[in-house]
């Protein structure tokens, strides 16, 4: 749907394209009512006042002009009619009409001083085209050449201040590996902690009281302790009890030291 806005007098007008919507069914009985309205002839009086009547002198039409040369709304500025203007001239003298124009061109004067060359003269246009193609080949050649250098030296500074950065950092052989696991350590310090902490627990926290597993272990040695003279295999399996529980309370130490130190 097109619209077309009347901002200073009301009312507004919509137009609506044609077969947008559908038809409406006929209907064989009218039910509308029509009103008669009077009209002042004031409002019927005209806004334009005439101011004079110019005729135009009789000429050529479009109509009667065999090519007609027109531009379009891709021409977007003042500059983009010269081509057409350019154009319409070439059509002009190729049908024979206004050949002064063609003649008074500067940029072909050239043309016609070749065309009225020899044959020595043709070859020599031809080795200078062949030459011109050939150096506008080996122009670009060289323009890629440059910019694929240019690229070059732009990766080489780029690689230069990289190494710069490397060699201030004073990295060392298998550097890297500790660092990955310093920052690991560092980015799951918190469960590493709680790791830490619960195991610590489970074996050594409220000893005292009866609980965790040093306790256990105490218990459990105390009791083998009573009958380790009776028999050679109950001395044997105390004295492997009380190893087990060096043991245990060497990882409860190894455990509430590096739970201090994260």
């Amino acid at each position: 749907m097109a619209q077309i806005v009347t901002t200073n007098t009301r009312p507004q007008f919509a137009t609506v394209r044609y077969k947008v919507m559908d038809a409406p069914a006929r209907q064989e009985e009218a039910s509308g009512e029509v009103k008669v309205r009077p009209v002042p002839r004031s409002a019927l009086k005209s806004a334009v006042t005439h101011v004079n009547t110019q005729p135009v002198p009789a000429g050529k039409t479009i109509s009667d002009a065999d090519i007609l040369v027109v531009g379009g709304r891709g021409l977007q500025k003042e500059a983009d009619l010269d081509m057409i203007r350019e154009l319409a001239a070439l059509l002009m003298d190729v049908h024979g009409q206004h050949e002064h124009r063609f003649l008074m061109e500067p940029k072909y004067h050239m043309q016609f001083l070749d065309a009225f060359g020899g044959a020595e003269h043709q070859a020599i246009l031809a080795q200078t085209a062949q030459a011109y193609q050939a150096f506008i080949t080996n122009h670009r050649a060289y323009a890629r050449l440059v910019k694929e250098n240019e690229r070059k030296n732009r990766r080489l500074e780029e690689l230069r201040a990289d190494l710069a950065v490397m060699k201030k950092a004073h990295l060392k052989p298998g550097e890297e590996e500790s660092l990955t696991q310093e920052r690991d350590r560092l980015r799951h310090g918190e469960k590493i902690r709680s790791a830490l902490s619960a195991a610590e627990s489970a074996l050594s926290a409220g000893s005292e009281e009866g609980g965790g597993v040093v306790s256990a272990w105490r218990g459990a040695t105390q009791a083998l302790h009573g009958i380790a003279g009776l028999a050679p295999e109950y001395q044997a399996i105390e004295e492997r009890m009380e190893s087990l529980g060096y043991e245990i309370e060497e990882v409860a130490y190894d455990l509430s030291r590096l739970r201090d130190a994260n």
